[in-house]
């Protein structure tokens, strides 16, 4: 730098930096280390930290900073981030620093790769589209099953009606011949005709009581 004053000029140290953060916890907490090397200085500064993340607006923070512990937090407001930090230099003497900063972002980072959180987030959404995928498909065809079953049901017991409809009126077609038989003295024919009644209801009453009464005529 210049000193206008003195007419003196003063060199600014030159200072590289190298580091690194990984995201854990489905990307709720951030972990982060970088080293520093200051081109006047022998030595190399190493700092390390932490940030969770405890809702969608608020961040803790901890970590050491040149070998100082340090806390703080900090709060986003959109493209507007407050935070917050203190950093335990002197505890014995109570020399502290505290640090206030309002930053605004005036652009993304540019990294258009999701965070770990986002993406399991993403993976339990497709997760979730595809059990329910395939409990509609599974709701679907047991409900075209039950329809089958029912249609088939349905076609069963209109035929078994029809069945027994015909059935019904074969047994009083014979039994009205028969009628008609044993009022002609036809007798025996006549209790052929129940016979065949009885052939379809073996437990058809009338019949057995008209073939009764037949045959006592028959031995008359």
């Amino acid at each position: 730098k210049w000193d206008t004053d003195n007419d003196t000029k003063e060199n600014i140290p030159t200072v590289a930096k190298l580091g690194a953060a990984y995201a854990v916890l489905d990307g709720d907490m951030t972990l982060a280390v970088d080293i520093s090397k200051i081109s006047d200085e022998d030595g190399n500064q190493i700092n390390a930290g932490a940030e969770y993340k405890l809702s969608g607006n608020l961040a803790a923070r901890v970590g050491v900073d040149d070998g100082n512990f340090a806390a703080g937090f900090g709060i986003g407001m959109g493209a507007l981030s407050l935070n917050y930090a203190l950093r335990f230099e002197d505890v014995e003497n109570n020399a502290n620093r505290q640090y206030i900063s309002l930053d605004y972002a005036f652009a993304s980072s540019g990294s258009s790769a999701p965070r770990a959180g986002e993406k399991a987030r993403a993976r339990e959404a497709e997760k979730s589209a595809d059990r329910l995928k395939a409990q509609e498909k599974a709701e679907k065809k047991a409900n075209q099953e039950r329809m089958q079953a029912e249609k088939k049901a349905e076609k069963e017991r209109l035929k078994d009606e029809e069945k027994a409809a015909q059935t019904k009126a074969k047994m009083k077609e014979h039994y009205n011949k028969a009628t008609e038989l044993y009022a002609a003295g036809k007798y025996k024919k006549a209790i052929k005709e129940w016979e065949k009644v009885l052939e379809i209801d073996p437990k058809h009453q009338q019949s057995k009581t008209s073939i009764a009464k037949a045959r006592q005529k028959l031995e008359e």
